[in-house]
């Protein structure tokens, strides 16, 4: 399950950016993360190149977030800006039962520019 405060705040920033209805800007958000062609690995690389992007020096932080309701938890890699906001980078979600880093195949891929 997405954030549904990260989602209506993207959603509400899309309306307001395409001076659009607030209602029709979360329909349309909400479609785009349903999409089954979003395939967020494909796009990572050139995520992380634009988050990065003339930085002479990156600060990350890495967030581990468990979902006591969902019995999942995340692993994510945030750049921390300026203007006090961390840009997610890459992030991994499992079942709470598996240690993120108890196996080689489970640890996060590497972020890379390339």
């Amino acid at each position: 399950m997405r954030d549904a405060t990260g989602v209506h705040a993207i959603s509400a920033a899309y309306a307001e950016t395409a001076n659009i209805d607030p209602k029709h800007g979360i329909k349309q958000f909400a479609r785009f993360l349903s999409n089954k062609e979003l395939d967020v690995e494909k796009v990572r690389p050139a995520w992380t190149r634009s988050a990065l992007d003339g930085r002479p020096v990156v600060l990350l932080a890495f967030d581990w977030t468990d979902f006591e309701r969902d019995d999942h938890a995340t692993l994510c890699i945030h750049v921390l800006t300026t203007h006090g906001i961390p840009t997610p980078l890459t992030w991994q979600t499992h079942g709470r039962g598996i240690h993120l880093c108890s196996r080689p195949s489970m640890r996060p891929s590497p972020i890379t520019s390339s």
